[in-house]
């Protein structure tokens, strides 16, 4: 039996919004870039934290930007890995990063939401889920947790791992009362299928 071992950015994930809140935001990407001219394609993984003033998404949608060295190469499929879903100002930083690459395939998922009492960051995700080119929008599953251990982020042990589970399950309730707000809150009905 293993011990649960992290890195900076695997503690953020394991613990945020897990009982504990953190002033501190991490993402990891994985982005698709297609070059114009000779259709050639290229993947690149990065990960960051946000700061003062500037969000993880923020910062993420600049590199993918830098990447595309001025139209040379565009974007075909961003996977966004948070750990807070996007506020209102990055969901609408989201929608213009789509509106700009039309056929760009967009996932995101996070492992706890962002202030989710507050209605305009509700809202947000509301409208971002209604975008066409989102094709996942949810609390991370248990594939998320296994990418963050194959990148060698965060082992879990079977305990911590019940525990994920656990958490994770509350999180995505919450999420489905959010983005289905005509639903009753002690619904048990389960949209699962529309949030991937």
């Amino acid at each position: 039996m293993y011990r649960t071992a992290f890195d900076e950015y695997g503690e953020l994930f394991l613990k945020q919004g897990r009982e504990h809140f953190i002033k501190k935001c991490a993402i990891l990407c994985v982005i698709k870039l297609k070059f114009r001219s000779s259709g050639r394609k290229k993947v690149i993984r990065f990960k960051n934290f946000g700061r003062k003033g500037k969000h993880a998404e923020e910062i993420a949608i600049r590199r993918i930007e830098n990447e595309e060295n001025g139209g040379e190469w565009t974007a075909t499929r961003v996977e966004m890995y948070i750990s807070f879903s996007p506020c209102n100002n990055c969901c609408e930083r989201i929608a213009d990063f789509i509106a700009k690459h039309p056929g760009c395939c967009v996932r995101i998922a996070f492992s706890c939401l962002y202030r989710y009492t507050e209605e305009i960051h509700c809202e947000a995700l509301r409208k971002l889920k209604l975008n066409q080119e989102i094709t996942r929008l949810d609390v991370f599953k248990a594939a998320d947790w296994r990418l963050l251990r194959f990148r060698g982020h965060l082992h879990l042990s079977p305990y911590a791992r019940e525990n994920m589970n656990r958490w994770d399950g509350i999180w995505r309730d919450r999420l489905t009362a959010i983005l289905n707000p005509m639903l009753p809150e002690d619904s048990d009905i389960h949209h699962e299928d529309n949030l991937i």
